[in-house]
């Protein structure tokens, strides 16, 4: 399992920490498989819509804000390495056990390879007015 997460700097280049995260509001609609968050950073305001498939491993979102624009905030993923015990089920502090790599990308799509051992995994993207 990997971590999708919003990668936002301030305006000195930095990256947020949670203090910088102010009126952050969230509303999640279960039904609906549904859920709308807003913040403001450095008074810039940022909406994210996430939706979940109800029956497949999927997961879209939508991102708005003029950070976006200003290059200061962009969408990360993250692969830990996989441990062989029960008590930890990801380890996030040695990425030379594992690799990830784009095999293919164009202006709407994206295919990562994400391998550990013998154990590969794929990861399709689609997106758009965004890059890779």
């Amino acid at each position: 399992m990997g971590i999708i997460a919003l990668k936002i700097l301030k305006e000195d280049g930095e990256r947020i920490t949670k203090e910088d995260i102010v009126t952050p509001e969230q509303v999640l609609s279960l039904w609906e498989g549904e859920i709308k968050s807003c913040f403001k950073v450095e008074g810039t305001s940022v909406q994210v819509k996430t939706i979940c498939h109800p029956y497949e491993d999927i997961l879209a979102f939508h991102v708005e804000s003029e950070l976006i624009a200003a290059g200061r905030l962009s969408i990360e993923l993250r692969f830990p390495e996989a441990d062989d015990g029960w008590k930890n089920i990801s380890l996030w502090g040695d990425n030379k056990k594992h690799q990830s790599e784009i095999k293919h990308a164009d202006e709407n799509t994206a295919r990562l390879l994400h391998r550990q051992d013998t154990t590969e995994y794929q990861i399709n993207i689609q997106y758009n007015k965004g890059r890779l």
